[in-house]
């Protein structure tokens, strides 16, 4: 502010222009757009749905599906008209990616006693791990514990309870991983047990590391220019940065 008035003090007629007219220009065109975001918000919430009386309704659930990406709803003449003329829209390949399998991750190997993968559902600030196990070996397994430590501002919320495995048989467990911040994390694993009838030792099994990608859990919003503002305000690690020169150098890029 201190420099400002220098400046406007200084009767400069590139600094007159940068303050006075393109200040104010700036202000208007933000004004203005603050307006059309009012004016558009207030005919959406005033714009009423007409919708004929006599007109279906289909329900796509319960609809049966006839082949090619076609519900049994669309209209007769339109649907053997298409047909006739090819142009019926077929419906893409299943892609596993989309799919549930394709947020699975194995944790150990085929070889491994201990079989694990995982589904990782990411709910916002909060990551469910679904870890699959399976004993793949002849023996009984007591207190298989599914062991986690994280890294990262990710931290577990619950610790899973050990359970018992009997031969060749499978079970779920189930963790969560709360997220406090917006940096990656990586979640370290181990499945530690114990074989029934054994003197050894604990058995302890090492699983593939869970990196966990901060874009996995950001979701996209909107917000206006005075919560922009108002938030980026908030941030002061990002947007305060002290300087230390001579009064002179500022005022070069100015004259």
């Amino acid at each position: 502010m201190g420099m400002s008035i220098k400046i406007l003090c200084g009767k400069w007629p590139e600094a007159e222009v940068v303050f006075l007219q393109k200040c104010r220009d700036s202000l208007e065109l933000m004004l203005e757009s603050k307006s059309e975001n009012e004016r558009f918000e207030s005919e959406i919430a005033n714009r009423t749905a007409e919708v004929s009386v006599d007109r279906t309704i289909s329900f796509t659930q319960l609809a049966p599906r006839v082949g090619d990406g076609v519900t049994g709803t669309e209209n007769l003449f339109d649907l053997s008209l298409s047909q006739a003329l090819g142009t019926v829209v077929k419906s893409p390949k299943f892609d596993f990616a989309s799919s549930k399998l394709g947020k699975v991750k194995q944790l150990a190997g085929f070889s491994d006693p201990v079989y694990a993968e995982a589904y990782i559902n990411v709910n916002q600030y909060d990551i469910v791990l679904d870890v699959l196990i399976v004993n793949q070996t002849n023996d009984t397994l007591q207190n298989v514990c599914l062991e986690l430590s994280t890294v990262g501002d990710i931290k577990l919320l619950d610790k899973p309870t050990p359970l018992t495995l009997a031969p060749r048989d499978f079970s779920n467990i189930t963790a969560t991983v709360k997220v406090a911040s917006t940096e990656n994390g990586v979640i370290f694993s181990t499945i530690a047990y114990d074989v029934r009838g054994s003197t050894s030792d604990r058995n302890c099994v090492y699983l593939e590391d869970i990196h966990i990608d901060i874009m996995d859990y950001i979701i996209p919003g909107n917000c206006t220019d005075t919560e922009f503002r108002h938030m980026w305000a908030e941030f002061e690690w990002e947007n305060k940065v002290r300087l230390s020169l001579c009064f002179s150098f500022i005022l070069v890029p100015v004259i």
